[in-house]
């Protein structure tokens, strides 16, 4: 997937297109290249980046964004989920622009592979400590928009964030739970279309 059919995925996404006037600092990097998007004028220069976003007025809650919510947040969060429909969803972080919500992952959770599911929790370096959850498909079902990477597994972060700690074993049963209960709905969806 690619940032261009990303935008076919809705007629409410947009590319945001954010031009400003930067030092040299700024727009060039460690080597002294030009970072891309950056050209001179004059003894500064002007640096342009794309943003794919949604209007936040244009983001709804159904059922299965919620139960997304549920497994990432482990409640129904305000969380803002965009649902595409037939289980897929846009996950997205807040825009420079407060009028709108910045794409920033796109999963189809049509594609998981049900009984193929992992819930665990890590430790490693730096004092990470977390709960995760890893979720398979047979094809892509994952696509990064800022790195431009799809690939076949989900990954969701349970715990608040890498540092703060594993969720209890009653909190990961609840998320395991809201997880086949997404799985479920996404079956019915799929067969009925």
């Amino acid at each position: 997937m690619q940032w261009k059919s990303i935008c076919e995925l809705s007629e409410n996404i947009i590319v945001l297109r954010k031009v400003r006037e930067v030092s040299a600092g700024i727009a060039r990097n460690y080597t002294g290249t030009l970072q891309p998007g950056c050209k001179p004028i004059g003894e500064n220069y002007s640096c342009a980046t794309d943003e794919i976003v949604v209007r936040k007025d244009k983001v709804s809650v159904p059922r299965i964004t919620t139960l997304v919510s549920r497994i990432m947040d482990g409640y129904d969060s305000s969380r803002s989920i965009i649902d595409l429909g037939n289980c897929k969803v846009m996950m997205t972080i807040p825009s420079d622009d407060l009028s709108y919500l910045s794409i920033n992952k796109v999963y189809d959770f049509s594609k998981v592979i049900k009984d193929d599911t992992l819930i665990s929790n890590r430790t490693g370096g730096l004092l990470e400590d977390y709960s995760e959850a890893k979720l398979f498909c047979q094809n892509e079902c994952n696509y990064e928009v800022l790195s431009d990477v799809s690939s076949n597994s989900i990954e969701i972060l349970l715990s608040k964030d890498r540092t703060s700690g594993q969720l209890s074993t009653a909190q990961l049963q609840k998320r395991k739970t809201s997880i086949s209960e997404l799985l479920e709905e996404c079956q019915s969806l799929v067969a009925t279309n």
